[in-house]
């Protein structure tokens, strides 16, 4: 869920699997494995507002010029625990 990826998809055809490349993203990678809808930044503070109509302003949030190094780090580590927590549930 948090790849973005199924385990049908083409670049699992030869032998490598959704386990596998999860688990070699992890712990430097992991916002790169991860599905980039995950990290978008909305201008709404709860994601669920109807004042714009729908029409959310969303821009990506990793690798931003304008995050905080510590934001940045933190939302990595988040990533990590929930991949990891993913992974061992398989």
């Amino acid at each position: 869920m948090f790849t973005g990826k199924r385990a049908m998809d083409d670049m699992f055809r030869d032998g490598l699997s959704i386990h596998q490349f999860t688990n070699a993203a992890l712990p430097d990678h992991a916002s790169d494995a991860a599905n980039p809808s995950l990290l978008l930044e909305r201008d709404d503070a709860e994601g669920n507002d109807d004042r714009h109509g729908g029409d959310m302003q969303e821009r990506p949030s990793t690798r931003n010029r304008d995050r905080h190094p510590i934001q940045e780090r933190r939302l990595e580590k988040c990533l990590v625990s929930v991949m990891k927590i993913g992974l061992s549930c398989l």
